[in-house]
């Protein structure tokens, strides 16, 4: 067996579990928009839905990444029960009412995240498209979302520190953490640290079954299988077992985490999947 062990900086932005789950929506919704476009069988799309749907990958690299602000420091920005706010024009700013995002406490999942931003998105296309087809296009966009991801709580509730992970078409993973203070990519210091062999990085990592180890405080488990360049001499796919420490911080109602450490060890040899 290879251990390695690597400390992880905070890759961190400011909010919780739902303000996290809005920018990872966005961070993923092209990828998401494509598999819908290029593997009918994920998406039931009819014709209105399909041109709505190749309008808004046409235009997706002239948005903006959403804003996240406090409504009650915007005093008439945005309207009772409304949570989302923008204009008529692509790249207008998509502002998001963060005292929304929680619902009798719950946060937003990430199915919910993508019925927030999609109709704002759609909103901003000339000519418009009518409410049913960017209702339908979004419940499908949302359905996609939530079958490719999984939530993980370190405890019941949105106070709680969750793992979020997003599963590409060909299973890589992107891994997010977040507690009520913050949200935390993990994926890039992940990826940096992994090699398929010396001096090669993997292109991507699929993490299986990811789950908590309850014999540890706050430790995150899963088996790892890498997705190496294609020039690596070693074709196969190299496979171990990683896990990611945090330490968690209790608070009044709930806790806060850092990402302390993580842990890879591989397989003596590598064998193809």
């Amino acid at each position: 067996m290879i251990k390695a062990l690597v400390s992880l900086a905070l890759f961190a932005f400011p909010g919780g579990t739902s303000e996290t789950h809005v920018a990872v929506v966005f961070a993923q919704l092209e990828g998401f928009l494509t598999r819908c476009a290029e593997q009918p069988f994920t998406c039931a799309l009819g014709h209105e839905e399909r041109a709505l749907l190749e309008a808004l990958r046409a235009r997706l690299p002239e948005e903006g990444a959403p804003e996240l602000l406090l409504g009650s420091e915007h005093p008439g920005l945005f309207p009772e029960g409304v949570a989302v706010v923008t204009e008529a024009r692509v790249g207008a700013p998509i502002f998001v009412d963060r005292e929304a995002l929680y619902p009798e406490g719950a946060a937003k999942t990430l199915g919910e995240a993508t019925a927030l931003l999609l109709p704002a998105l759609a909103a901003h296309l000339e000519p418009s498209y009518d409410a049913e087809t960017t209702r339908t296009l979004t419940a499908s966009v949302a359905s996609l979302v939530e079958r490719s991801s999984r939530e993980l709580p370190w405890r019941s509730g949105a106070s709680w520190p969750t793992v979020t992970a997003v599963f590409g078409a060909q299973d890589e993973t992107s891994l997010y953490l977040s507690d009520p203070e913050q949200g935390v990519e993990v994926t890039p210091r992940l990826l940096a640290a992994l090699r398929c062999m010396p001096g090669v990085t993997p292109t991507a990592a699929s993490l299986i079954g990811l789950h908590w180890d309850r014999d540890f405080e706050a430790r995150l488990a899963a088996r790892v299988v890498l997705q190496c360049p294609d020039d690596d001499p070693n074709t196969a796919r190299r496979r171990g077992r990683v896990t990611i420490d945090l330490a968690v911080e209790a608070r009044d109602v709930g806790a806060t985490f850092q990402l302390a450490r993580f842990d890879v060890r591989y397989s003596a040899a590598s064998s193809p999947p």
